[in-house]
């Protein structure tokens, strides 16, 4: 299998898992052919996803309380995974979610002591699982420690997952809402139940369960009706039911149509509440289920007592309290018996009535208990939770700060090396400028030595000779002093452009002082460079320009040169022997009188 369809069959796969952990449309042997088909795209499917396929439909069996074909599954699990002969990260993901499926598995089937036992196999070392995986366990298991009567270690899970499953899979947020919302509404928390079954109403439509939504309205009427807003409530459970009511019979009608028919009750609705009543106590008979009985029966009361039939209503009740002592409901038992006795106590009965009132007190201390302890760990799991979320929201803006600062450096980073970049074309051009003379644009004394000592260790690697020469312009101080000094200024330049165009690139020309000026010739004997030279001199005569009278300047070169390595190796002593060179050039040039504009050369 290529890295880009595994990574694809992965998260298929991972999308399949997540919906089969609600649940999942399909029967099992439909989840297993969509789980199969993935995993079978490419020949080389792997062990793994075989594993994946199988829990897919493990958990697709679990919410379909198909306990035959989830533990079918579950072994075909566990037998492929027997057979892997690798323990890589993937391994250790799917052994925990069988565990956590297995769980689940015995959740349904009402043993919370090997559901809890399973989870914490599953939960051992949550690093090897997925966030989401580990949401979905915690899940349930915050589920299973609220049928163990330990809220307290529940509603951490429960609200943990809320926030996890808010930003990241509505429908399991839609669910958890569900579960928070029943557990605290039982706990007479009227408040917290409607704000969390309000939120799982908001995404009911995306959870794709049967019920679903008429299960949140139903206890959400439920919350209006004990907060006193009755006229909120007919609205609320009118708007419920004019969806298709054929839906909520085929629905756990023992849970759900009990609770509509008790608000049908409370907003005045007997004649329907009376038809929910019998539908809701034959499912519940069917199924063997004493506290749909129960609850039924509860409301099958109150009706006798709306319609003025007390020996009627006294008779539902007692058989709604030996139903409701074998499928234990606190909050349903306690208000049954305040019910009767008070029946009792309207006709006179105050013997039956006190004896009665005293199992309601029981009942109820039993039921304060219980709820005080959920609603304290509902608050202590809240508190928490608004800790975490405020660490988080800081850290968030933490985050953010950090972010905009570090733009903000950024940019002054960019601001700064670009300004840095043009400080150093600026200091590159002074460079330049203070390394060139102005008037002739030749390079200046102050490099002429480390200039030159580069030049001949280079020369000295190679075996090549260097020519060191020294030239003067004749006759430039008399010029200078007739025609003024921006006329000499301007000899000077003509003779330093002169010199740039006539050597090679190679060669280096400097304004050595005055109308002194130096050249270094590489990779030049004595005889080339003193006809270069010569060759120079003859053209710069010709080539300055006149007097500003228009008369010729009549400057012409006098030069002397050294050879490297022939007359010395030391820099110093070139110039020497090239400037005493050309002060012999210069004296041989005044002994011949009447000489022209022409150059005069010393060896």
């Amino acid at each position: 299998m290529n890295a880009a369809h595994a990574a694809a069959t992965g998260r298929t796969l991972d999308a399949t898992l997540e919906a089969a952990w609600l649940n999942h449309p399909c029967s099992p042997a439909d989840a297993l052919a969509v789980a199969t088909s993935h995993a079978e795209t490419h020949p080389g499917a792997t062990i793994n996803d075989q594993v994946f396929a199988q829990l897919i439909s493990a958990s697709s069996a679990v919410r379909l309380a198909d306990t035959a074909h989830a533990r079918l599954h579950l072994a075909r699990a566990r037998a492929m995974l027997a057979q892997s002969t690798t323990r890589s990260p993937a391994f250790q993901r799917l052994l925990q979610i069988v565990h956590g499926v297995h769980a689940a598995l015995h959740w349904v089937e009402r043993d919370l002591v090997a559901s809890m036992v399973s989870f914490e196999r599953a939960l051992a070392t949550p690093d090897a699982l997925e966030p989401s995986d580990e949401h979905y366990i915690r899940l349930w298991r915050a589920i299973t420690l609220l049928g163990l009567g330990k809220p307290e270690l529940a509603f951490r899970d429960l609200l943990i997952g809320l926030e996890y499953f808010r930003f990241h899979y509505p429908p399991a947020h839609a669910l958890l809402a569900f579960n928070v919302g029943a557990t605290l509404l039982h706990a007479g928390d009227w408040e917290g139940a409607e704000s969390c079954l309000r939120m799982a109403l908001v995404e009911s439509s995306r959870i794709g369960m049967s019920g679903f939504d008429i299960m949140c309205r139903s206890n959400l009427v439920y919350c209006l009706i004990n907060t006193g807003r009755v006229e909120e409530a007919t609205f609320e459970i009118n708007d419920a039911l004019e969806d298709n009511r054929e839906e909520l019979l085929r629905f756990r009608p023992g849970d759900v149509m009990t609770t509509v028919a008790e608000n049908l009750i409370e907003t005045g609705h007997l004649a329907e509440a009376t038809d929910y009543v019998f539908d809701a106590l034959d499912a519940a008979i069917g199924r063997d289920y004493p506290m749909g009985v129960g609850t039924a029966k509860w409301n099958q009361g109150r009706i006798a007592v709306e319609q003025d039939k007390i020996p009627e209503a006294i008779s539902a009740w007692r058989v709604a309290l030996w139903n409701l002592r074998r499928h234990p409901h606190l909050t349903q038992f306690w208000k049954t018996a305040l019910a009767v006795s008070t029946l009792y106590a309207k006709q006179g009965d105050y013997r039956r009535a006190f004896r009665w009132h005293q199992r309601f007190h029981a009942s109820y201390r039993r039921w304060q208990d219980t709820t005080r302890d959920v609603r304290l760990a509902y608050s202590q799991a809240t508190l928490q939770m608004e800790a975490i979320r405020r660490e988080r929201d800081a850290a968030e803006a933490e985050r953010i700060r950090l972010l905009q600062a570090k733009t903000e450096l950024e940019a002054v980073n960019t601001e700064l090396q670009v300004r840095y970049t043009e400080i150093e074309a600026e200091s590159e051009e002074l460079r330049e400028q203070a390394s060139r003379d102005p008037l002739t644009g030749l390079l200046n004394r102050r490099n002429l030595l480390p200039t030159l000592s580069a030049m001949l260790e280079k020369s000295a690697i190679g075996k090549q000779q260097v020519i060191v020469a020294m030239l003067d312009l004749d006759r430039f101080k008399q010029f200078n002093d007739r025609h003024g000094h921006v006329a000499g200024d301007q000899i000077l330049a003509a003779a330093g452009h002169l010199l740039r165009d006539f050597f090679r690139d190679e060669d280096r020309a400097f304004r050595y002082g005055g109308d002194e000026f130096c050249i270094f010739l590489p990779r030049t004997n004595r005889l080339v460079g003193e006809a270069r030279l010569e060759a120079f001199a003859h053209g710069l005569g010709e080539l300055l320009p006149n007097a500003p009278d228009g008369t010729p300047s009549g400057v012409a070169v006098s030069f002397g040169l050294a050879c490297f390595p022939d007359d010395t190796m030391q820099g110093g002593e070139l110039l020497a022997i090239a400037d005493a060179a050309l002060y012999k050039a210069k004296r041989r040039r005044k002994a011949q009188a009447g000489a022209g504009p022409r150059s005069d050369a010393a060896l």
